[in-house]
């Protein structure tokens, strides 16, 4: 008897069975390079952490991993940024398969995508558009590590594939101990790493949009919204940054130029990636709430990042306008936004702060010295599988670890698709009930 899985549950077990492939590679003999093995728990949370596009680790990837380990890292990252299923979709490709309509509705369900049309030219999209950025990215930081840093070509060209797959997929792995500290004056990593961090960040079918403009051509309102959202979330990361940072250590001594990039690079990556040019340890109170709300808001829908997504972000936003102004309907760039979808991105908002919270609920449970703030920062951190952390990270017991994993997954294939996946579907009934008003505020 065939069994034949709903399309988002299907989404959940094939992540879930690539983390579990990737921990039982990463667990094996020659992948670090100490002599035996990686303890499976560590190779557990460091599949999970690729997979899911997170970068959060327990154990140093500059240091423990073989190049042979940091290969299979990349891989894994890869895999889980374009999607198992955008994956697969690329084997049946090259093997001259067709691809069918239960594929095709699984592949949209993996990207998020609204519309079934044209979803096979898309995942073709996807894959070109990626080669070109992370190619690109790669020469680039090749190029700046062998004229600036010394690097042998070799080793450049490993670097910066490796930084520039990690960037682009938003991952946030690093493949030097102060993950990219030691970069903070190198004006061509920072803009590097930011692009390749925006562009993955921003969605495919953005992409798509921008580049296909012809003539005259109105851009989507999905286009319209993500590079409004996603802009002013830079803008104001950067300049936040800058005032709340301004006297402290990590940008004195700098000049004008340095903050500002510094600046632009920390209210980029907090949304997803993960990368760092500045120590956590000595930031502000106000910053580390500032990277806590930039981390649950997160990246665009069907790109490589996560959090709730600027277009939910948006609609809230759009909706509380609304309802400032007394208006009826929810518009944006003079579209109205329908009913259903406005109740989908509440939900989606309020299931995600209520998981993150429960989590941290039991996160600091399992360690009775966390202070709230870390464990906040820790789990916003792995739902928005952005990857920062303010040290707690190494540290975590089993069950913190486990607790982690749990939430970069639920972060990467999303609240609401591990709902719908979870819950069964009944058949609504045929009725409606009286309606009345309650009080709101």
């Amino acid at each position: 008897m065939q069994m034949r899985l709903s399309p988002p549950r299907l989404v959940l077990l094939s992540f879930a069975a690539a983390i579990l492939v990737g921990s039982a590679v990463l667990s094996l003999p020659g992948m670090t390079v100490t002599a035996g093995s990686l303890p499976y728990i560590d190779a557990l949370f460091t599949s999970a952490s690729a997979v899911c596009v997170t970068g959060l680790v327990t154990v140093d990837t500059a240091t423990v991993f073989t190049p042979l380990g940091k290969f299979v890292i990349a891989a894994l990252i890869q895999i889980g940024g374009l999607g198992i299923m955008t994956s697969a979709t690329l084997l049946f490709l090259l093997a001259g398969r067709r691809i069918g309509l239960q594929g095709r509705l699984i592949i949209r369900e993996s990207l998020g995508h609204i519309r079934l049309a044209g979803i096979v030219r898309l995942v073709v999209a996807v894959l070109a558009m990626t080669a070109l950025f992370e190619t690109a990215g790669a020469l680039v930081l090749a190029g700046d590590l062998m004229l600036n840093h010394g690097y042998d070509a070799t080793r450049a060209l490993g670097y910066g594939a490796f930084h520039s797959v990690s960037a682009f997929n938003n991952a946030g792995f690093a493949l030097f101990s102060d993950n990219l500290e030691g970069f903070r004056d190198d004006t061509v990593v920072s803009l590097t790493i930011a692009l390749l961090v925006v562009a993955g960040g921003l969605g495919f079918p953005v992409w798509l949009d921008l580049v296909s403009r012809r003539g005259r051509r109105i851009f989507s309102l999905q286009t319209k919204m993500v590079v409004l959202v996603s802009g002013s979330l830079i803008v104001v990361g950067m300049l936040a940054f800058l005032a709340l940072e301004w006297t402290s250590p990590e940008l004195a001594g700098l000049s004008l130029v340095d903050k500002a990039t510094v600046a632009l690079f920390q209210g980029i990556t907090p949304r997803t990636a993960g990368f760092n040019t500045v120590s956590l340890a000595n930031l502000a109170p106000g910053t580390v709430f500032l990277f806590i709300v930039l981390m649950f808001i997160g990246a665009s829908p069907e790109s490589t990042g996560g959090g709730i997504k600027t277009t939910t972000f948006g609609i809230i936003m759009a909706s509380i306008w609304a309802s400032v102004r007394g208006a009826s309907d929810v518009e944006f760039a003079s579209r109205r936004i329908g009913q259903s979808q406005v109740v989908k991105a509440l939900t989606v908002a309020v299931a995600s702060a209520a998981f993150v919270m429960l989590i941290t609920l039991l996160l600091l449970d399992t360690a009775q010295d966390i202070p709230l703030s870390v464990g906040l920062f820790e789990v916003v951190s792995a739902f928005g599988t952005v990857g920062l952390s303010l040290g707690l990270t190494p540290h975590l017991t089993l069950a913190g670890k486990l607790l982690i994993i749990l939430t970069m997954y639920a972060g990467r294939v999303g609240t609401l698709t591990l709902g719908v996946a979870l819950i069964a579907r009944r058949r609504p009934l045929a009725r409606r009930l009286p309606e009345e008003l309650l009080p709101t505020g």
